[in-house]
């Protein structure tokens, strides 16, 4: 995978989020697919420690559900703004936990999401890690890790935050 291939991977998947497209966003996970947040530290197995969010492509399908129905936590729906940079591809993944058995590309990025709605306004920065498996002609996400820089603060409300 090219950087360019690459960064227009990340730019698609953001404009899903930010355009609230987010069944077509799912598309892009795999079946198995996981979104990660880790809490307090950016390392560690999400199986047995505490994370923000550890989602499988079930528990997202479920999290879009309760949005669309209203049954989700936030009374308003957010709107975001995701500004992504410094994105590269890498060869082998920073840390063990960080592997998939699948995974055929491993790519970095800084991100920060601009959250709003009617109650606040927010900054979300952070680094991101992609596990990309190749399905046919296209990439698909086998694992989003999304490592905020205060991920040992306490947060109000992240059900908005893919």
């Amino acid at each position: 995978m090219t950087t360019e291939t690459a960064e227009q991977f990340i730019y698609r998947e953001v404009s899903l989020l930010d355009q609230g497209l987010l069944w077509q966003w799912l598309e892009l996970f795999t079946e198995d697919g996981r979104y990660w947040i880790p809490c307090n530290s950016d390392d560690g197995d999400p199986k047995s420690q505490v994370a923000i969010m550890y989602e499988n492509r079930a528990g997202l399908t479920r999290r879009i559900a309760r949005m669309e129905r209203g049954r989700a936590v936030q009374e308003v729906r957010s709107r975001t703004c995701h500004v992504v940079s410094n994105i590269r591809v890498c060869a082998e993944p920073e840390h063990a936990a960080d592997v998939s058995d699948e995974c055929s590309v491993i790519m970095h990025s800084v991100m920060v999401i601009h959250e709003t709605n009617r109650r606040r306004k927010q900054l979300f920065p952070g680094h991101c890690t992609y596990h990309l498996t190749s399905v046919g002609d296209s990439w698909q996400i086998a694992l989003k890790k999304l490592c905020l820089i205060d991920n040992d603060q306490y947060y109000e409300d992240l059900s908005f935050l893919f």
